[in-house]
């Protein structure tokens, strides 16, 4: 696999096919919350990825640039079942992601949500108010 240099830019349609993307976030940081990585991946999307595309670089991307494509990253036999249940399909609408209904980690329900005021929140962005 090949990786990007650092100053790749998303909205090229041509390196997007020559190299790598890995989606990554400094979640646990300050002002970088951990449910905003679907965020990230709507910002891969606004700057000219596809969402299948932003998808695969927060799964089986990410997995290999771990090293742990051997484990995890695809829903294949063998490999640990982490899954996210949304309302909708985020390789239509990637914003789906951000209405997480249900998490399985290992094949367990780790978390499931029944209400929308339940749900997983998105920050609000530094230097706003929350609503």
């Amino acid at each position: 696999m090949r990786w990007c240099p650092r100053t790749w830019r998303a909205s090229s349609s041509r390196g997007a096919r020559a190299c790598a993307i890995a989606a990554g976030a400094d979640a646990g940081t300050p002002l970088n919350a951990h449910a905003a990585y679907a965020t990230e991946l709507e910002l891969m999307v606004k700057y000219g990825m596809s969402p299948l595309d932003a998808i695969r670089a927060a799964t089986s991307v990410a997995a290999e640039a771990l090293g742990l494509g051997g484990e995890t990253g695809r829903i294949a036999p063998g490999l640990a079942a982490d899954l996210l249940a949304v309302a909708g399909n985020p390789a239509e609408r990637i914003q789906a992601l951000s209405d997480v209904r249900m998490v399985l980690a290992r094949g367990r329900v780790a978390r499931a949500f029944a209400s929308a005021s339940r749900r997983l929140k998105r920050p609000e962005p530094p230097g706003t108010a929350p609503s």
